[in-house]
């Protein structure tokens, strides 16, 4: 059940940046280009999520990969759903703040 429900997210993101990402990749086509003399000394991976909610390729690929390393760690197999989770509600503005955006629920 639960890998149902991951598959099913994961394949909803990416419809999601395949359709409405373009200006994500293009983002981060762009900041690989920006950062493109860091490769020498660093792994560089551009994370780019529009205010759409779009992610770009390599974003949804990083996370899944820490989601993965975190559910061997912890044991918990929602790992990987609950970072996609959190970084969505992740918002930075053009000033260069960046902040959580937290639904508070009633029961």
């Amino acid at each position: 059940m639960i890998n149902i429900i991951f598959d099913t997210i994961i394949i909803i993101i990416l419809i999601i940046t395949i359709t409405a990402g373009a200006a994500a990749n293009h983002a981060a086509t762009a900041k690989s280009a920006k950062y493109a003399n860091l490769t020498s000394t660093h792994i560089f991976v551009p994370f780019v999520i529009e205010t759409s909610g779009a992610w770009n390729a390599q974003a949804i690929e990083l996370t899944q990969e820490i989601g993965r390393c975190t559910t061997a760690v912890t044991g918990d197999p929602l790992e990987t759903i609950h970072l996609f989770q959190r970084l969505s509600s992740f918002h930075c503005h053009p000033a260069g703040k960046c902040s959580f955006f937290y639904e508070h629920i009633q029961i």
